[in-house]
């Protein structure tokens, strides 16, 4: 809610990007829905240099007509080749969201919770199998992929409304990252 609030204040802008890390989260980002054209953050922590800062302020310069679609694209390719060569950073991460595909993603994310919490006296196992085994981020243990959980739930034995429920979730995602 502050940042909804903030955001109030100061307005509609294209690009909020985040040097600061496990900013890439759903309920963070859904604070931005109609402030923002896209965000640009990681779900791992953030090495300690963030982000490539020159080379994304030579991008602005040398490229002035970029759209801010282009631009957020160029931000996580930079921020990727910035960090593949540096030894011990391979666990850097960075996405840039298409924020006009927040509302269906929550409204996919929504409906799948309803499945899952349908589903949960049958199939608490199944659900816990694939929490299990998905990808956890480097320094935060506790968070979790939910992509990566909705890929290893669909590899066990759920009922075909939960399957359908986070295949939509998943496209959502795509759609948007």
């Amino acid at each position: 809610p502050k940042l909804r609030t903030i955001m109030d204040t100061v307005g509609f802008v294209d690009i909020v990007a985040f040097d600061a890390c496990d900013m890439a989260q759903a309920d963070v980002y859904y604070e931005f829905v109609g402030h923002a054209s896209y965000l640009v953050g990681s779900e791992e922590s953030v090495p300690g240099t963030g982000y490539p800062y020159g080379t994304d302020a030579q991008d602005l310069v040398n490229n002035p007509t970029w759209d801010a679609k282009r631009y957020a694209i160029e931000l996580v390719t930079n921020y990727g080749e910035y960090y593949a060569g540096q030894k011990g950073l391979d666990y850097a991460t960075l996405s840039a969201i298409d924020m006009g595909q927040m509302p269906a993603l929550t409204t996919a994310f929504t409906a799948w919770t309803s499945a899952m919490s349908a589903n949960l006296a049958t199939y608490k196992r199944q659900y816990t199998s694939a929490l299990s085994s998905t990808k956890t981020m480097w320094a935060t243990y506790f968070y979790l992929d939910m992509y990566d959980y909705m890929v290893k739930l669909l590899q066990g034995s759920i009922p075909a409304t939960l399957v359908t429920a986070t295949e939509n979730v998943k496209t959502a995602i795509n759609n948007a990252v």
